[in-house]
């Protein structure tokens, strides 16, 4: 199969591309860890993040609360 078989085939089936995939599944990983408690720096770097300001603006825009949150919700309960 070629690559852009793949690509459209893989976007048919899923409604998104594989990088969006792989991000929502790196994101529900970073969020599940966060909840184990977790640092955010060890999620980041387990996850695959070179950087944390990238790692905690990419949970952001995924989630709308920073990884902090969900540590500091966790702590609570």
């Amino acid at each position: 199969m070629s690559r852009s078989r793949f690509y459209e085939s893989f976007k048919r089936q899923l409604a998104c591309t594989p990088l969006e995939y792989q991000h929502q599944r790196r994101m529900q990983r970073a969020y599940q860890r966060l909840q184990e408690k977790c640092s955010v720096t060890e999620v980041s770097y387990e996850l695959g993040y070179q950087s944390l300001s990238h790692f905690s603006r990419r949970f952001h825009q995924h989630f709308g609360i920073s990884p902090r949150q969900v540590t500091q919700a966790h702590k609570l309960s």
